[in-house]
C-alpha cells in the first residue's frame, strides 16, 4: 500500500525526524507521514505525505505546503507518493509553491537526501530551487549542456553508439557517487598537483585535472581556497600548465566538464562559461538518460 511505501520514504536517512500530525484544512484526501529536518538554524523541513486517490491536485499540494510552512524562516519540501497505473510515483512542491508531479520515487528521495545533508538552511534552499528547477523544466533532467557539445547530438546520437548497453552496467552503480570515488570509479588514477587541484590520468595517460568542491564552495564564485579566484578558474589554470585538455570540478552529486582551449565547444563563451554538467540527484537511474552523461566524460572508458 501506498502509506506503506510513504512510511519507508527516507527511513536510512541520518536526519532528526518528527511525527507529523494531520493539520486541518488538508484537501484532497492528503495524508501526513513525517518531518525530516536539515540542518543549521530554522532548518530546511522534508515533509513526507501519501495520496490513496492517485496523483494529487496542484491545489491540494500547494494547500498542504502552505499548512506546513506557516511563513515560517524554515524553507519546505513538501513530497507526497502516490499510485499511478500500479507505479508509485512522487508529487513535490518546494518553496515557490510551484507543483510537480510524475517524479519517480529514486529521483524525488536524491533530491531530499542532498538538501538534507547541506550546511545549512540558505545552501539547502539554493540547492532545491536549482534541482527542483532543473527536474520541472529540462527535457534531460541532470544534464546541462552549455555550448560545449552539440545538444542534439547528446539526446539522439549518443545512444546509438555501438558501446551503449554495455555502458550501462557500468553506469548505473555510479549514481550514489560523489567526490574522489566518483572520480575513481570513472576510471581515474589521483596524482595530487598543488593544494587544491588533482591530476586525473587513465592508463598511465594525463587526461585532466580536477577540483573538488566543499559544500560552501560555489564553481563560479571566488573562494580563499583558490587564491580568491573561481574553483572553475584555478582549475583551468592549472590544466593550462600542465598542457591538459580538459577540467573536471565537482561539488556533492554535480560534475562539470569544461575546455581548457578557448576554441573547443559549439558556442562562443569562455572555457568557464562553457562546460556540461551532470547531477547525478536528477539523473533517472535507467540507462538511457545517465550513460548518455557518462560517456561524455574523457577517459572514463576503457
Amino acid at each position: 500500500m501506498i502509506a506503506d511505501i510513504a512510511e519507508q520514504f527516507l527511513d536510512d536517512v541520518d536526519a532528526r525526524d518528527l511525527q507529523w500530525n494531520q493539520p486541518d484544512g488538508v484537501l484532497g484526501g492528503l495524508t501526513t507521514e513525517r518531518i525530516l529536518f536539515g540542518n543549521g538554524d530554522a532548518p530546511l523541513e522534508v515533509a513526507i505525505a501519501f495520496s490513496e486517490a492517485g496523483e494529487p491536485k496542484a491545489e491540494s499540494l500547494r494547500r498542504l505546503w502552505k499548512l506546513r510552512h506557516g511563513n515560517r524562516p524554515s524553507p519546505v519540501l513538501l513530497v507526497v507518493l502516490y499510485s499511478d497505473a500500479g507505479t508509485t510515483k512522487a508529487a513535490a512542491c518546494g518553496n515557490d509553491g510551484d507543483p510537480i508531479t510524475e517524479l519517480t520515487v529514486d529521483q524525488l528521495g536524491r533530491i531530499c537526501c542532498t538538501v538534507l545533508a547541506e550546511p545549512d538552511r540558505h545552501i539547502a534552499l539554493r540547492t532545491l530551487d536549482r534541482l527542483l528547477t532543473t527536474a520541472k523544466e529540462q527535457l534531460t533532467p541532470g544534464l546541462t549542456n552549455q555550448g560545449l557539445f552539440a545538444t542534439h547530438e547528446l539526446r539522439n546520437g549518443v545512444p546509438r553508439r555501438a558501446d551503449w548497453a554495455d555502458a550501462a552496467a557500468i553506469a548505473r552503480p555510479l549514481l550514489g557517487l560523489s567526490g574522489l570515488p566518483l572520480i575513481q570509479a570513472l576510471g581515474y588514477g589521483t596524482t595530487v598537483r598543488g593544494s587544491a587541484a588533482l591530476l586525473l590520468t587513465h592508463q598511465g595517460t594525463s587526461r585532466s585535472i580536477a577540483v573538488l568542491l566543499d559544500h560552501d564552495e560555489l564553481f563560479d564564485r571566488p573562494s580563499p581556497r583558490f587564491g580568491a579566484v573561481s574553483p572553475v578558474s584555478h582549475a583551468i589554470s592549472v590544466a593550462a600548465r600542465e598542457s591538459l585538455p580538459w577540467v573536471i570540478v565537482l561539488r556533492g552529486n554535480q560534475i562539470r566538464l569544461h575546455p581548457v582551449n578557448p576554441t573547443i565547444g559549439v558556442g562562443r563563451k569562455s572555457q568557464g562559461e562553457t562546460f556540461t554538467e551532470l547531477d547525478l540527484t536528477l539523473l533517472s537511474d535507467t540507462p538511457v538518460e545517465f550513460v548518455e552523461s557518462v560517456m561524455v566524460l574523457p577517459g572514463c572508458r576503457g
